[in-house]
């Protein structure tokens, strides 16, 4: 595994003038979810306008020649941009990856939560959230018949992403009824499908934010399914003029070694413990000043972003949250690059039966730089001039 830091100069825009990405999903896709079963997952999102998600074929004929990469967006983001803090969703990488022969056919995405910002302190990975992730990826495998799928995530969406291939979950922290406590039957391990994974500003060893009190007062903190990152370290090493607390969660590994990690959401240590990746290719995005996981990206001297296993590394020095997802669109593209013809490969296994009722390390990017040019984008079918 190779770690690579990316410059950031500038701001990057990916807005191709003369044109506006609108959704909903096309008529192709809604018509097939329907004759299939998913009614009840809402994919469309139309209570969000044109803005709750994006993707399908504009006729019953036409090809899907790339592998189809489906976006998971963060806690009260959503599919397209709306005004708001935290809610552009995926505007700008459909129009990047648009003008560079992706089509309609071969990018989706969808909104999973209800875009309320004062919301967030609410939201877990509940068994709704992370089936309804997993519903959608299936549908796309299914609706395309490619094989494979790429994946992008952003911030709690890289979270409920890796939950959704895992599979089957414990009990539900937002339902803890004797029927909750069996589980939650989100389907069998799914990363086979799952050529390319990115997961940019997640939280995978929690937030230092939900230690103490939040832990107990805010859902999104709880011990079961949230982010809850432990109190403390169990065993650690650290300078004498440091007492072992919670404020310990803030500090880097020059000043703190943890020789027993903390005892940490259960999901997130069951996810991060568990030797399957969540894809064929891996790769981790972060930011040291991210301004919402906090100081250095650190969690009791590990880097919360990094998802165990990566393939590869890339870190803006200069980013905060949201850029993670819209201002490495150039650096998000060249990965699904270098990887689309493995992706293309020979399958071993059809795709995924339905989980429903229904009618290590190397990295080929070690020179990527982060591209900083403005350009008109090829219109797809589902892109219409904005007047």
């Amino acid at each position: 595994m190779k770690w690579v830091l990316v410059p950031f100069v500038g701001i990057l825009s990916f807005v191709f003038v003369g044109s506006v990405i609108v959704g909903p999903i096309t008529a192709d896709f809604t018509n097939w979810l329907n004759r299939n079963g998913y009614q009840e997952y809402n994919f469309a999102r139309k209570d969000f306008g044109t803005a709750g998600s994006y993707g399908g074929r504009l006729s019953k004929t036409q090809q899907v020649n790339k592998i189809p990469i489906v976006m998971i967006h963060g806690n009260s983001d959503g599919g397209l941009t709306l005004p708001g803090n935290y809610s552009t969703g995926f505007t700008s990488t459909i129009s990047y990856f648009q003008s560079k022969g992706y089509t309609s056919a071969e990018l989706y995405v969808t909104t999973w939560g209800d875009r309320n910002s004062s919301m967030i302190p609410t939201r877990t990975h509940s068994c709704q959230y992370v089936t309804f992730v997993r519903q959608f990826m299936e549908a796309v495998i299914k609706y395309t018949g490619k094989q494979k799928i790429n994946v992008i995530s952003h911030s709690m969406g890289v979270t409920l992403a890796r939950k959704a291939i895992a599979g089957t979950m414990e009990m539900d922290h937002d339902n803890y009824s004797a029927e909750a406590s069996k589980g939650c039957m989100v389907g069998k391990k799914f990363n086979e499908h799952v050529n390319v994974f990115i997961g940019a500003g997640g939280a995978n060893y929690g937030i230092c934010f939900c230690t103490g009190d939040k832990a107990r007062l805010q859902p999104t903190c709880n011990q079961l399914n949230g982010f809850f990152p432990g109190d403390k370290c169990q065993s650690v090493l650290y300078s004498h003029t440091i007492h072992n607390e919670a404020d310990l969660c803030y500090l880097d590994r020059s000043k703190l070694i943890c020789l027993e990690e903390p005892k940490y959401s259960t999901m997130l240590s069951q996810l991060n413990n568990n030797h399957e990746k969540p894809g064929r290719f891996v790769y981790s995005f972060w930011t040291p000043v991210d301004e919402v996981l906090g100081n250095g990206n650190m969690v009791y001297g590990r880097i919360t972003s990094h998802i165990p296993n990566s393939d590869g590394i890339r870190i803006f020095n200069e980013m905060q949250h949201e850029d993670l997802k819209d201002k490495t669109i150039y650096e998000q593209y060249a990965i699904m690059s270098n990887h689309e013809d493995a992706g293309n490969e020979s399958p071993h296994q059809n795709p995924p039966s339905p989980t429903k009722k229904s009618n290590h390390d190397s990295d080929s990017d070690e020179n990527s730089e982060q591209s900083h040019g403005h350009g008109h984008g090829h219109l797809d079918p589902q892109t219409t001039s904005a007047e």
